[in-house]
């Protein structure tokens, strides 16, 4: 396996770019899940990723052996009244991953707020998907709150499977909290899932509640979880998204991105047997 271990950035919210870089190299990552930088989270207006910048970016990244995962928009296409705005960010979005060389951008559908709101999900990300059709990047859409369950992202695929660029950013624990049965999940939906948001938690509650772990250290079942997909043939990355930005209370980055390559790196797990 060559180096597929990433983070997002919205776990070091605080650093800037050349941390971030540094970083990774030092920690070993293979790539960087972009997610906002100090406090921009509009990717076009990134400093580093303006377009006049792009270009000095993307040798910087290469001078240090690494990738560009993943572009996370904050794209929700739900509800009309916020349509437009979605598909302006979808589309900048687009152009700096394929100015970039990332393979995918990360678009939201939840919350179904609205008794449309899966066709208009289908209408904005198909028209996304037909943008990213010409310029060679995937539209992945989140399995975030009302999406983690599998009968709401069925209905999805089955009209959005049509578009080549369509897949599916699989964060495990939000399926693992909306339904255990992550096994099913991986058989129905392995041929779409581009990407991994990987992170542990807390058994949650019957109110849904739970706390954020450090990996390993929580009771989600990463080990089966990521042992299964891979031997399935799972090609991405294994992103660990430490919600940082959203919960400042969380231990920093300093202390949770070593545990997180730790974890990955321990030799017990199948997942890297010939890495």
């Amino acid at each position: 396996m060559s180096n597929k271990f990433s983070f997002s950035t919205l776990g070091c919210p605080e650093w800037t770019f050349d941390q971030i870089v540094s970083q990774a190299v030092s920690l070993g990552f293979g790539a960087i899940e972009l997610r906002g930088i100090q406090g921009e989270m509009r990717l076009d207006k990134i400093p580093e990723f303006t377009a006049e910048n792009r270009a000095n970016t993307r040798a910087k990244l290469a001078e240090n052996g690494l990738a560009l995962c993943c572009l996370d928009t904050s794209c929700k296409f739900n509800d009309p009244a916020v349509f437009q705005n979605a598909m302006d960010e979808g589309k900048a979005a687009l152009e700096v991953a394929a100015e970039m060389g990332a393979p995918g951008i990360r678009v939201f559908g939840d919350p179904l707020v609205l008794e449309n709101s899966l066709e208009h999900i289908v209408e904005g990300v198909g028209q996304l998907c037909d943008i990213a059709a010409g310029c060679g990047v995937g539209v992945w859409l989140e399995t975030h709150g009302d999406l983690a369950k599998a009968g709401n992202m069925r209905k999805l695929c089955e009209k959005l499977s049509e578009y080549p660029p369509f897949g599916i950013l699989w964060d495990i624990t939000h399926t693992w909290r909306a339904d255990r049965n992550w096994q099913a999940y991986i058989d129905e939906f392995f041929p779409l899932i581009k990407h991994l948001h990987i992170r542990d938690i807390t058994e949650p509650q019957a109110d849904g509640s739970f706390e954020f772990r450090h990996m390993g250290r929580g009771e989600t079942p990463m080990a089966d979880i990521l042992n299964t997909i891979t031997a399935k043939g799972y090609s991405g990355y294994y992103s660990f998204e430490w919600e940082k930005k959203w919960h400042p209370e969380l231990d920093p980055p300093e202390i949770a991105f070593p545990i997180y390559v730790g974890y990955m790196k321990d030799a017990r797990y199948e997942f890297l047997q010939g890495g």
